[in-house]
């Protein structure tokens, strides 16, 4: 009798053993599942105030929201027909260019560019507007068609007589490749035909 009344105490304690440890593990996984809930349900709080801060925010005006695009937009190259014909005589002077930069392509655009803006060049009359000076990368998306327009085979500069805001007639300046090695020559050049152009009635 002794050994089976201990078989079964043996039995009955491990049965309990068993029970307590899945009531206890039930538990915790309660407790856990709680505490998960509490914490999607901040984040959903959280969520929803920022969503609320962001509907009370005023919306821009177009007017505001298209200032704000030129403002931050990187700069888009303007089309002869979008040239602002408040003057009814200006030259524009055209630097193209594509995305490979060679350094002669570099060298000739820095010399253009000191023609053109440096010391004893056109400063005023970039000023009053009557000058531009605009470099352009032609393969740039909306840059193409001034390929066309100018007849572009190579990096060039181009100088544009504009008049009432059309354009009248244009000059591709090839000889600055054969000027290329002559700094002084160069600018000279570049000079003389751009004053020609603005010097036209």
């Amino acid at each position: 009798m002794k050994p089976k009344l201990t078989i079964l105490i043996t039995f009955f304690i491990t049965l309990s053993l068993v029970a307590l440890s899945v009531i206890f593990n039930v538990s915790r996984l309660s407790a856990a599942q709680g505490a998960s809930r509490v914490q999607a349900g901040a984040k959903q709080s959280v969520s929803s105030q920022a969503a609320k801060a962001a509907a009370s925010r005023p919306i821009a005006s177009k007017e505001q929201q298209s200032k704000e695009q030129r403002t931050t937009a990187g700069p888009k190259e303007r089309s002869l027909a979008e040239t602002p014909s408040k003057l009814s005589h200006k030259v524009i002077a055209y630097y193209f260019h594509g995305k490979f930069r060679c350094p002669s392509c570099k060298k000739i655009e820095a010399y253009a560019k000191e023609a053109i803006e440096g010391q004893g060049g056109f400063a005023d009359l970039i000023k009053s507007g009557h000058l531009e000076w605009r470099i352009v990368n032609v393969e740039e998306p909306g840059n193409e068609h001034f390929i066309k327009d100018f007849q572009l085979y190579t990096r060039s500069l181009v100088i544009v007589d504009i008049r009432g805001g059309e354009q009248k007639q244009w000059k591709n300046l090839a000889k600055v490749w054969e000027l290329f090695y002559d700094k002084e020559a160069f600018i000279n050049y570049v000079r003389d035909e751009i004053k020609a152009y603005l010097g036209r009635s």
